[in-house]
């Protein structure tokens, strides 16, 4: 007997709104959609100078905190039965912040980490290729559809 992969895909298809965990092969990848920086912005004491900057400070906090929300619990409240599943120990191969502001990537402590912009804006995506541990950034050119890139 002979099963296609897009039936199997279909079958066991999920869609995740706010976090999810995906492993491929030995390769651990989290998927993590909230506007954490704005929130790290909010309650930040010591405001970062520049955009740069900013990225990096929020990768440093996760990482260093091996948390993915390093919220006081007035900023962001944690349901304590699932909290072990925000915990970033072991640090996975990449992290993906589907942030609202401008796309940037980062590596921390064997960790790539990387926000791949809002597509509306200015139709860019990533492909991200776990083997090679390498992104691909992609843009759609103005006046093309998504079947032309093909």
């Amino acid at each position: 007997m002979q099963v296609s992969f897009t039936s199997v895909c279909s079958s066991t298809r999920n869609i995740t709104n706010y976090f999810c965990r995906v492993r491929f092969f030995s390769k651990e990848i989290i998927l993590f959609r909230e506007d954490l920086q704005q929130k790290m912005r909010r309650h930040c004491l010591v405001q970062p100078n520049n955009t740069f900057q900013i990225h990096e400070h929020l990768v440093t906090t996760i990482i260093a905190n091996e948390h993915l929300c390093p919220l006081p619990l007035t900023a962001q409240p944690i349901y304590w039965q699932f909290d072990a599943a925000l915990r970033l120990h072991p640090t996975p191969d990449a992290i993906v912040l589907a942030d609202k502001c401008e796309a940037y990537e980062a590596r921390r402590e064997g960790s790539l980490c990387f926000n791949p912009s809002a597509f509306p804006i200015d139709y860019c995506f990533v492909c991200y290729k776990p083997l090679a541990d390498s992104l691909d950034w992609k843009k759609i050119p103005s006046g093309e559809s998504i079947d032309d890139l093909s």
